[in-house]
């Protein structure tokens, strides 16, 4: 029972996060940095094991019309998403 439970759970969190990160790749799409990034902020405050959204950041830091382009960031948030990643695998 308490197995079951706990496995909902952390089904209902994943597709918690694909849902919010699914949103900010949409912002990202539009070129909508900002909205992007508040999404993904709040995302991770709730929860900071969110490998998609880590994913989604480096995304936004290595997009050419990203005003704050920083390709060291999105290197630093690829490797977080893949050392979560991991880790949740």
């Amino acid at each position: 029972m308490v197995k079951s439970l706990t496995i909902t759970a952390l089904v209902g969190v994943s597709l918690v996060w694909a849902d919010v990160n699914r949103n900010a790749y949409k912002q990202l799409e539009k070129l909508n940095f900002e909205r992007a990034t508040e999404l993904l902020l709040r995302s991770v405050e709730k929860d900071s094991i969110n490998p998609g959204a880590w994913y989604v950041f480096s995304l936004i830091y290595s997009h050419p019309d990203y005003p704050a382009r920083s390709v060291d960031s999105a290197y630093h948030f690829i490797c977080k998403a893949e050392r979560q990643w991991e880790s949740a695998s």
